[in-house]
């Protein structure tokens, strides 16, 4: 017997594996891309793929036929901070909020990140300071204001195909004593699919590897295993005790990170 409808907004690096794993698990499935040729490609591989774009002005498309009837939506939108500007980015939420909400949607899951946090040299947790002025901050209290809202803020996403050692490969950098704090996909489609398999409880959680090595070390032993130029740190304006706790969504889903250490996963294939 099928599950309920999901509707997942945003197929890309993590929403289309996300889809896939929900099918298997029964799910009603459906999922929206901009691109006309990422959609047809979606559908040839078993999904039930719509073209949606969400403008400054309006959402663009048949967003009925796509999440109409959906039990939960998940919302992947995230700023595009190199071509947009911000106010774009926030009148884009509340154009896809207007949009959900004449299809009477109820609940979503808002996939956010740990970079909504303020700065600070402390542990993380879902009731740290938050960064003023943050659009992705703004469109998480839209979301809470507007739905039964569960608020994933993951760290840095990797897998195979998604290495962190090529990201500051060569570079000059400072803070080479900040924790590290990244999460593998396979962690990141486990968790939403075992909070769906929950009765529905609002909340806010973190979902981030803990106890990461020092970005100094972590970032000069992952390059080397790729054989690439290694950074080089210095230690001004290390945070030392920044790291991110997940404890909250760990202890609620009795759940253990399939990658607790991702330079072991990195370096060693486990």
């Amino acid at each position: 017997m099928n599950k309920a409808k999901i509707a997942i907004f945003g197929c890309g690096w993590l929403g289309e594996p996300l889809a896939f794993a929900l099918q298997a698990q029964g799910w009603l499935v459906s999922v929206c891309r901009r691109d006309t040729e990422q959609v047809d490609r979606l559908v040839l591989s078993g999904l039930d793929a719509h073209v949606i774009n969400v403008t400054a002005s309006q959402v663009i498309g048949d967003v009925g036929a796509w999440c109409a009837q959906a039990e939960v939506v998940i919302v992947m939108l995230p700023p595009r901070s190199k071509s947009q500007t911000p106010d774009i980015y926030q009148q884009q939420i509340n154009q896809l909020v207007i949009a959900l909400q004449a299809q009477h949607v109820k609940k979503v899951i808002f996939v956010s990140t740990t970079g909504v946090y303020a700065q600070g040299d402390h542990l993380l947790t879902e009731t740290s300071p938050l960064k003023q002025g943050s659009v992705l901050v703004d469109a998480e209290k839209k979301m809470q204001a507007a739905f039964s809202s569960i608020i994933l803020r993951f760290s840095g996403l990797v897998d195979k195909n998604r290495t962190p050692a090529r990201f500051l490969a060569g570079k000059q950098l400072e803070a080479g004593l900040t924790p590290t704090n990244l999460i593998h996909q396979a962690d990141c489609i486990a968790v939403i699919s075992q909070l769906l398999a929950q009765d529905w409880q609002p909340d806010i959680y973190n979902v981030s590897t803990e106890n990461g090595l020092a970005r100094a070390d972590f970032y000069i032993a992952a390059t080397a295993h790729a054989g690439l130029i290694p950074p080089v740190f210095t230690n001004a304006n290390s945070q030392p005790k920044r790291s991110v706790s997940s404890q909250k969504i760990l202890q609620y889903l009795n759940y253990q990170f399939q990658y607790p250490n991702i330079l072991t996963w990195l370096t060693n294939g486990t």
